[in-house]
């Protein structure tokens, strides 16, 4: 499992929790505000990551077609194969 899924796993995982506790009213505040902490945190990094992303594509773009780019993946696991 990659990086990636790992942290939509754990999204689902999070996001699940918080809305059964909201809805079903079954915890103490205590544990929504952990679950609402732990949530903004995974959606943070996620969003981090996609900023990265598009820092990778503006460089690519700004280098133009005959240009070698220098990617700054943190593992290879995180790049996906073009399709």
């Amino acid at each position: 499992m990659r990086a990636g899924e790992d942290a939509d796993d754990e999204i689902g995982r999070i996001y699940g929790s918080l809305n059964k506790l909201a809805h079903h009213g079954n915890g103490a505040p205590d544990d929504f505000d952990r679950l609402l902490d732990n949530f903004e945190r995974v959606m943070l990094d996620k969003l981090m990551h996609q900023i990265d992303v598009h820092h990778e594509i503006d460089a690519i773009l700004a280098a133009g077609p005959d240009e070698e780019i220098q990617l700054q993946a943190s593992t290879p696991a995180e790049l996906k194969p073009i399709t």
